[in-house]
């Protein structure tokens, strides 16, 4: 396996390795803000209400 194909698997298996964080704010600047500070960490999913949240808690009941 090349070293650019390698560095896109060890990316990948990083990623899936990372703990998930649903993030639920009206404000578009406010779920930005904490995505972009979280994104690093974190597989973040943002939701503009708790509703959407609750549907992707339901949809991805795998956030842990």
């Amino acid at each position: 396996m090349n070293d650019f194909f390698r560095g896109q698997v060890d990316a990948m298996a990083q990623q899936s390795q990372r703990k998930s964080v649903l993030v639920i704010d009206d404000e578009p600047q406010v779920l930005g803000a904490i995505a972009d500070t979280l994104e690093d960490e974190f597989e973040v999913m943002i939701a503009a209400s708790p509703l959407t949240g609750i549907r992707l808690l339901e949809k991805y009941r795998d956030l842990s």
